[in-house]
């Protein structure tokens, strides 16, 4: 019983919270180059967030794609991200994850790997998470990125399936020594970054988004939530198991897959959105 409240909480949460970000960001948040770069430090913890413009782009797959493989693509079509974001330049760490929740539940884990990405993480843990964070930096909220705000900061105004070579940007099967007896994911941050300064996007570990999972509801439309209700959430970015051969179109940014929010995978992780509530913290340390 309290489990199911805990989700019924923390699903209201994420809701109110994108609703109050999308009406804040409206009013308050500025002109800034693509990309621009602000960084801050809690309880000796550093973050860094990477600015994505307000913008329009082609959001899913080609028809090839589409057709072939189904449903982990929709077809490409034009949506326009309405209010800009800032979005974290890495997945959050377990150190970050550690500092903010007091535990580190990550399936691969040492004292050496506190720059590696946290995994086995719920969609319900990642929302906890962005709450608490919230609540330790005043003047900030922080929640999971919608998929279209996903894609959107992923592409980084380029066109092509990839922003560059598979594996000068992402950590895969065929680079990390997948398989039984591996170390897994990498530390973030090691790969060359997309236009927009924003590392592992693909690869290293798949990431939480805050939609359901489930048809657009509309292929044409202005910062798109996806549906009401369904049974997965979104999860976006592919893993360090992603084999990406033409058998498997893993790590494309049209590429989508889900999982059960109350399931916890050692490759599944997230990144977060930070929103500044009050004037004062909009204007930030920005370092271009």
């Amino acid at each position: 019983m309290l489990k199911i409240l805990r989700h019924r909480i923390l699903t209201a949460l994420a809701a109110v919270g994108g609703l109050a970000v999308a009406a804040y960001a409206q009013v308050h948040e500025g002109p800034r180059s693509p990309g621009a770069r602000v960084t801050s430090k809690i309880n000796e913890v550093a973050f860094a967030y990477r600015w994505c413009p307000p913008g329009e782009f082609k959001m899913g797959a080609s028809d090839d794609a589409t057709e072939e493989y189904g449903e982990r693509f929709v077809p490409q079509h034009r949506v326009r991200i309405s209010n800009g974001f800032w979005i974290q330049e890495t997945e959050v760490t377990q150190s970050q994850y550690e500092m903010v929740m007091g535990t580190r539940p990550s399936f691969w884990q040492s004292r050496r790997k506190l720059h590696n990405p946290v995994e086995r993480v719920s969609w319900f843990d990642a929302v906890e998470y962005c709450a608490k964070l919230s609540k330790l930096d005043a003047g900030y909220l922080y929640r999971l990125p919608s998929e279209a705000e996903w894609e959107y900061a992923c592409r980084a105004g380029t066109v092509d399936p990839r922003y560059g070579d598979l594996m000068d940007i992402a950590w895969v099967f065929v680079n990390t020594d997948e398989g039984e007896g591996s170390t897994g994911h990498r530390a973030v941050g090691k790969k060359e970054p997309n236009p927009w300064g924003l590392c592992d996007m693909f690869g290293n570990v798949a990431e939480w988004c805050s939609d359901w999972y489930g048809p657009p509801q509309s292929l044409a439309t202005s910062g798109p939530s996806g549906p009401k209700s369904e049974e997965y959430r979104v999860v976006r970015g592919d893993d360090c198991f992603a084999d990406c051969t033409e058998h498997f179109p893993g790590c494309l940014a049209g590429a989508r897959g889900s999982w059960r929010p109350s399931e916890a995978r050692r490759t599944i992780g997230f990144r977060v959105v930070r929103v500044p509530i009050t004037a004062k913290s909009d204007e930030g340390r920005t370092n271009r």
